[in-house]
């Protein structure tokens, strides 16, 4: 498996570990010390509960501002400036929950000095981990070398630089022409991949790996040689399996039916208890969004309706499960009769947009009222996003295994609305198909826990979707 898979999740797993252990550490210990020294307490069982409640509140803000995760496109200081503001944040959370329940005037453990002191050592001590574990890991990874063969393969990979730059891969094209491929004869000596065409070496390096369209496709020496390398610590990658290994997405374009017809996964499709589970999740999440959301429901209807002429909340036909239409809820961010001319595309500088509807849109106020159509069952908290027919229709004509998108309920928010931007055209839809159908192969219920927990980062960083 190539090094950075072993290396980057080793990074969080360890960053993970030594959080949960140095703030339980604080919380027990802190609260025992005084000028007299060290008097260690035996907590109750409620005091220990509400130790976990901290340490678990404080993960989760950690995870939600990504600070789990290696990243060269940012820097030691921006890794420990984020920590110590998603620690700050829910801290303030944690405090507030703590004194509104009056829980501080019972514990000791959270006594409020106690608890300023262990959540400010805790900020500053995950900050500095941050920083210096960025710049060790930062100076002892090596970028890995990946050997491209094939010109559908290159034109693919090398579309977007910054994408596998990120990631610290060096993309290396073959220089052979796609109909002497078949002619190639691969080997590897002393840790070199040594390739040779018409008796002729071409290439001579250490790789990381090899990336060629479709495997399956080669003659059978060649996938023996490939083989042979793969015995010898070579990672080999068919295009597909190389996205879908790295960048979560499963490019419809280069995967044929016999890759999802033989592959693991798609347990959403078929599996009634993960199903149920799912659904007991929507209507516990959603529930409790619209207890908390509906105190600001007037202050929105009348900011809304004062802004702007019309109706505050519509509702438009959208495609769910199983192609079955249904009506989705919206707070109007267009004027009004925005579509007199039949469907269209909306795009990020949208003309028909209102004001107040860019600032909604921007903040995904006016995705709220969905959380009734998820109560109701047509949509999920996670999922694809619903389209219009007229588009669903121009769609599957166009791209392939797009009614796939359609055999699970349609998303408030989903995998391809946090790992892409906005999508305004065909194209768009298409790199979104890519990511749906990554999360209908891998799904599981942790799966949409992160996908809920990268959706709060998307909002307060107003990017994607």
């Amino acid at each position: 498996m190539p090094g950075s898979t072993r290396q980057i999740p080793l990074y969080g797993k360890t960053l993970f570990v030594q959080d949960v252990v140095s703030l339980y550490l604080l919380v027990e210990i802190v609260p025992d010390i005084s000028i007299w020294g060290y008097n260690p307490v035996i907590l109750t069982f409620i005091e220990v509960m509400i130790m976990a409640g901290i340490i678990a509140v404080t993960i989760t803000g950690l995870a939600v501002g990504d600070l789990y995760s290696f990243n060269r496109n940012k820097t030691a200081f921006q890794m420990a400036s984020g920590s110590l503001l998603s620690v700050l944040i829910t801290s303030s959370i944690i405090a507030s929950l703590l004194y509104l329940t009056k829980l501080t005037d019972l514990y000791s453990i959270l006594w409020r000095g106690n608890l300023v002191y262990v959540l400010l050592l805790f900020a500053l001590w995950s900050s500095i981990i941050r920083y210096i574990s960025y710049l060790v890991v930062d100076k002892t990874k090596q970028p890995e070398k990946w050997l491209v063969i094939g010109s559908k393969a290159e034109e693919i990979l090398f579309e977007d630089k910054s994408m596998n730059e990120a990631r610290d891969h060096n993309l290396i094209n073959l220089p052979v022409d796609d109909n002497k491929i078949n002619d190639l004869e691969l080997t590897i000596n002393d840790h070199l991949v040594e390739i040779y065409l018409d008796n002729k070496e071409i290439y001579s390096s250490m790789v990381t790996g090899i990336i060629i369209e479709k495997i399956e496709e080669l003659p059978d020496h060649l996938i023996s040689q490939l083989m042979s390398l793969r015995l010898k610590g070579i990672t080999i990658f068919d295009l597909a399996s190389y996205f879908e290994f790295f960048y979560k997405r499963i490019p419809v374009l280069n995967v044929g039916p016999h890759q999802i017809t033989t592959s693991e996964g798609y347990d959403l499709l078929y599996k009634g208890t993960h199903n149920k589970v799912k659904r007991t999740i929507d209507l516990v999440v959603s529930l409790f969004a619209i207890l908390i959301l509906l105190p600001f429901g007037g202050l929105i209807f009348l900011l809304v309706h004062y802004n702007q002429p019309g109706t505050v909340i519509y509702k438009q036909k959208r495609v769910g499960l199983n192609g079955v239409e249904f009506y989705l809820y919206k707070i109007r961010t267009m004027i009004e009769n925005a579509e007199t001319e039949g469907a269209q595309w909306s795009s990020p500088d949208d003309p028909r947009v209102t004001k107040i509807g860019r600032i909604l849109r921007r903040t995904r106020v006016d995705e709220i009222p969905q959380l009734w159509n998820i109560l109701k069952g047509d949509m999920s908290i996670v999922g694809p996003r619903p389209e219009r027919k007229e588009f669903v229709n121009e769609l599957e004509q166009l791209i392939p295994y797009y009614d796939l998108r359609l055999m699970v309920k349609p998303g408030l928010t989903g995998w391809a609305q946090v790992m892409f931007p906005y999508g305004s055209t065909r194209e768009d839809a298409r790199k979104k198909l890519d990511y749906d159908l990554y999360y209908l192969k891998h799904f599981t219920i942790t799966f949409d826990l992160l996908i809920m927990f990268k959706t709060i980062r998307v909002v307060l960083t107003k990017s994607g979707i």
